[in-house]
């Protein structure tokens, strides 16, 4: 019996741990789901040099490609205008080695979790016909998801109300699924945690936490 070929994902996200870490997580959670069926999957992530993206895929010793990416300031001091134009040029150069890499590494499929790095890789993958999987962790979407949106196979989003943020003819290919999330982060040691907080056990306990939301008007 011949043995199932690898399926072969290629990532691209980074920057903040917003969009490192859904990767991460996505990765983890496709590969255990592949081996269920008897299947494994080669991954190769692609980002830039000095992003988290890069530390990260060397902790998990996940193989990695570094790219040029541009990030396109939207309401630039003096200095961040010199900025926008050396890193307009960035752009075509992050596009063309990422085609470069897309070529050689043939992906089944491209995952991309956002940050200015996904643009490059997306629209390579849109040029050699490989389907595009986008995901967008936030309500509204930030301006590199606007983009891709308008070229992903499937958009991937974390809640409901994102559709309204979409381009109108990427709205048929959306589909809600939640934010991935770590497993660890489910199994926690509640008594160990009010122990090292100083939290009184008999007390009712109320977390909060951040949230980000991207700038920028939704494009119809």
């Amino acid at each position: 019996m011949t043995a199932a070929r690898k399926i072969r994902m290629l990532v691209t996200g980074g920057g903040t741990g917003g969009h490192t870490y859904p990767a991460l997580t996505t990765i983890t959670a496709v590969r255990e789901h592949a081996a269920g069926q008897g299947r494994d999957v080669d991954v190769l992530w692609v980002g830039t040099a000095d992003g988290l993206e890069a530390r990260i895929a060397a902790e998990q010793h996940i193989p990695f490609k570094a790219i040029s990416a541009g990030k396109v300031r939207r309401s630039p001091s003096l200095r961040e205008f010199g900025q926008n134009v050396i890193d307009l040029f960035k752009i075509p150069i992050g596009v063309l080695q990422a085609a470069g890499i897309a070529a050689r590494y043939r992906p089944d499929v491209v995952l991309s979790t956002g940050g200015y790095v996904c643009v490059p890789l997306g629209l390579a993958a849109r040029l050699l016909g490989r389907p595009l999987v986008m995901h967008e962790q936030i309500t509204s979407l930030g301006l590199a998801n606007r983009i891709l949106a308008r070229v992903a196979t499937t958009v991937a989003l974390t809640h409901p109300t994102s559709i309204d943020h979409l381009p109108q003819r990427a709205r048929a290919r959306a589909v809600v699924t939640g934010n991935p999330i770590r497993p660890q982060l489910l199994h926690g040691n509640p008594a160990r945690a009010y122990e090292r907080h100083g939290l009184a056990p008999d007390l009712p306990l109320v977390y909060v936490t951040g949230g980000a939301r991207a700038v920028g008007r939704s494009t119809p």
